[in-house]
């Protein structure tokens, strides 16, 4: 090898002027190289050998607590324990010699860990050094390979191939055309290789067609091989949302179409089409993919206004649902639909069965978290004017506390309207409406509307608190009024309360210092 461990000095390839002696050498080369392999396997197989004898010959602990199978740290730390004391006491001369039986156990058991560890360590570096042979043996045979290869086509064509530029192009095939390829006697092998220097090798198990020569020469031959086999041109029409599903990903899911079918294929901007080349299955699978996808897509109609929480900001839920499910989302333009025809806006997803479900079930949770409800709580109808309060203040004060949407509906009698001042003839066929309450119309998603929908009785308990009302009969009211309302008025100065009077019971209403004015 060279100094950057290639064979060639070009990097992996031998020019091709020097391709017969280069491949003399490599063959050279391959045979030396298989040698070193199997000296090594043979090695790594005696060591083995030597591992299983050291195991059978572990020495046996007799004396001490110590098992054959102990780390050697452990057995070090032993044999300290036991040097230390066996100087720091006194013994007799059987506990001392009972010591040292022990110690030198221990040693000659660690001498043989040591020994067993050294032949595993050796087999791991034969190891290592097998894995390098057998790349370097691969990168041999292909370097052999590529200069029988420059040399054939060189003898075919009559010209010199360089040995870099040789390069193998492996292609789906219908082996129904296999004769056509190979042709009598093999005519239509022989006569690509000495045309177009292209070496053909059909595998029809797999159903390959390997193509063998340079780049250009390997293109020509594809285009005799179509010309050959009989290749077709069909037009499908694709909608833009499938179209972008297949150029996204640099074209990801185009070139998945082509790779699976055996066809080229192009989507020309602007035509809503997809013009497919190749063979007659290839081509007829191609069309049935692209139907499937068609008919894989799912529609999702959604309000307009959840579409910016749909899509999220920025984008951020589009792109994340496109990179998890690989799913091609395509929101209506509203300028273009009818709008008035379709209130809603329609999401379409394109892509994979499995990805649009998961993309789908995406999509309608965000729905579900984006779009408004709407809940009605009765309220006392003497509320309203308070609730209100001045310009609306307390009931928009209350929204923005509450992020929601808040309407008071004030209560409706249930009688039949009356025209132009008579009943209507036909008022017993006219069903009389159905009398409504005083309450307060709530609207917001569902995470709001929950707590604010719980407010509204602590928002009666204020109200009942800082209001009071009083029966009065016409007599007190008009005292109470005084000349042109100045009874009233003094009143209100006076307390700060707010008063209302008001007939039949509507609209009374009074706030602050209530105790006061009474």
């Amino acid at each position: 090898p060279t100094a950057d461990n290639s064979f060639f000095s070009n990097g992996g390839v031998a020019p091709a002027a020097q391709a017969p002696p280069m491949g003399f050498m490599l063959r050279k080369r391959l045979e030396q190289v298989t040698r070193e392999k199997e000296a090594a396997m043979a090695e790594i197989r005696t060591t083995r050998a030597d591992i299983e004898r050291e195991q059978k010959r572990a020495p046996r602990m007799k004396r001490g607590n110590i098992r054959p199978n102990a780390p050697k740290d452990v057995i070090n730390a032993r044999i300290s324990e036991l040097e230390r004391d066996r100087v720091g006491r006194s013994m007799s001369l059987a506990d001392e010699k009972h010591v040292l039986g022990e110690i030198r156990a221990l040693e000659e058991l660690r001498s043989h860990k040591e020994r067993v560890q050294g032949l595993y360590d050796r087999v791991a570096e034969l190891n290592k050094q097998l894995t390098t042979l057998n790349a370097n043996i691969t990168e041999l045979r292909d370097g052999v390979r590529r200069c029988d290869l420059a040399q054939q086509i060189s003898e075919a064509t009559g010209t010199q191939v360089d040995v870099a530029d040789v390069i193998d192009e492996v292609i789906d095939f219908d082996m129904s055309y296999a004769g056509r390829i190979v042709g009598k006697g093999g005519s239509n092998l022989k006569a690509m290789q000495s045309t177009y220097g292209v070496i053909v090798d059909l595998d029809r198990k797999s159903s390959k067609l390997t193509l063998t020569g340079t780049r250009a020469s390997i293109d020509r031959a594809k285009l005799k091989v179509e010309e050959i086999v009989g290749e077709e041109e069909h037009t499908a029409k694709v909608s833009d949302g499938l179209r972008s599903f297949l150029v996204s990903g640099s074209f990801a899911g185009l070139h998945r179409l082509e790779e699976e079918c055996g066809v080229r294929m192009q989507l020309p901007r602007d035509r809503g089409v997809a013009i497919i080349r190749g063979g007659a299955r290839g081509v007829a699978k191609a069309l049935g993919e692209l139907r499937a996808l068609e008919d894989a897509k799912r529609r999702l109609s959604v309000a307009p206004r959840v579409i910016p929480a749909v899509i999220g900001k920025g984008g951020a839920n589009f792109r994340r649902i496109r990179k998890e499910t690989g799913v091609e989302i395509q929101v209506e333009d509203r300028k273009r639909a009818n709008a008035k025809a379709t209130p809603e806006t329609v999401i379409t997803l394109y892509g994979e069965p499995e990805g649009v479900a998961t993309a789908l079930a995406e999509l309608e949770a965000l729905v579900e978290a984006g779009t408004e409800h709407t809940e009605t709580v009765e309220i006392p109808e003497d509320m309203i004017s308070w609730l209100v309060g001045k310009n609306g203040a307390r009931i928009q004060a209350w929204q923005r506390a509450h992020s929601v949407s808040a309407q008071v509906r004030r209560p409706t009698a249930g009688v039949t309207p009356v025209i132009g001042g008579k009943q209507e003839e036909d008022e017993e066929d006219t069903p009389a409406p159905t009398p409504e309450p005083a309450a307060i119309v709530l609207r917001a998603t569902s995470d709001k509307l929950a707590p604010a929908v719980a407010a509204v009785p602590a928002l009666i308990a204020k109200f009942k608190e800082e209001n009071v009302y009083l029966e009065l009969n016409s007599a007190q009211a008009l005292a109470l009024i005084g000349n042109r309302g100045a009874g009233v008025n003094k009143l209100r100065a006076d307390t700060g309360a707010s008063i209302d009077i008001a007939v039949g019971g509507q609209q009374r209403r009074g706030r602050s210092n209530v105790s006061r004015a009474r």
